[in-house]
């Protein structure tokens, strides 16, 4: 299949001006762009769905790997950019809409109902946690994601359970997705230049996640970490209103786990154990 003429990339920001409301920067660097298109890891018959496509350097160095690029971008000048630059390559959709509504989402799924897509994103600060976990809990979507992200947040999303980057976000994306880290992007590959790092995170979402049970989690993993210095026993009678039900400390006990331990002591898993152990007994003799 001819997948049509491509335009040369080219060396300083193109079209329109950057929204500084919407965290627009763009990555310039020829050789930034080579590393991460090579960690896609593409073999030419996936679906790829590119998160903002801005002025299309990225998109059009993905396009001629992937059977189908289907590229969301919300800001409209650079829909219509994008859709002039694709406009003779037959396999790349432009779309207008943000990522997180599900009307945009339905709208892509309405082009490729049944593949699990690889997803790229250069993610604005302001809103890489909500994406972050929009894409690792959307398994039966996509098959893994490859994310842009301040290298703060790629660190505390790959943390490991003690660690000074370890918190609710780790917690989050672990228990939803296998966490791996890619390759550093310096600041100068941006332009314009902002004041830190990015690194590219792969998520792979993990299969059989029961989101309405982990909403549930995460809404007890986020009252333990907003008093993460406080032992578990203190800040689980403090999410439960001061009580605590009879047999928890033997259950805990049971399950291995320490309520004199603080909560970035227990791993996401051993997190969730005691997540079930405190519902269950909240709950009472069945």
């Amino acid at each position: 299949m001819s997948k049509g003429r491509f335009t040369k990339g080219f060396d300083a920001p193109a079209g329109p001006r950057r929204l500084k409301r919407l965290g627009q920067v763009f990555l310039t660097s020829g050789a930034a762009i080579s590393r991460i298109v090579g960690s896609l890891g593409l073999q030419g018959g996936e679906v790829v769905l590119e998160i903002g496509g801005g002025d299309g350097r990225l998109s059009e160095r993905i396009a001629p790997l992937a059977r189908r690029l289907l590229v969301v971008e919300l800001d409209e000048r650079f829909v219509e950019l994008l859709r002039r630059k694709f406009e003779s390559a037959e396999n790349v959709t432009v779309i207008s809409g943000d990522i997180l509504d599900e009307s945009t989402i339905e709208a892509v799924r309405a082009l490729e109902p049944q593949a699990r897509m690889v997803v790229y994103g250069s993610l604005p600060y302001y809103i890489t946690s909500p994406i972050l976990r929009w894409v690792a809990g959307r398994h039966g979507d996509f098959s893994r994601a490859h994310l842009l992200v301040q290298r703060e947040v790629a660190q505390r999303a790959a943390a490991s359970a003690g660690g000074k980057d370890y918190g609710l976000l780790t917690v989050m994306l672990q228990r939803r997705a296998e966490v791996e880290l890619g390759p550093v992007i310096k600041r100068g590959a941006f332009r314009p230049v902002p004041k830190v790092d990015s690194q590219l995170l792969k998520l792979t979402p993990r299969a059989g996640v029961d989101a309405a049970v982990e909403e549930r989690f995460e809404r007890f993993a986020a009252a333990l970490f907003a008093k993460r210095r406080k032992k578990l026993r203190n800040s689980v009678k403090s999410y439960l209103g001061g009580g605590f039900p009879g047999g928890l400390e033997g259950a805990c006990a049971k399950a291995g786990i320490s309520l004199d331990a603080r909560p970035e002591a227990l791993s996401p898993d051993l997190l969730f154990s005691l997540f079930r152990v405190v519902e269950k007994c909240k709950a009472g003799p069945a």
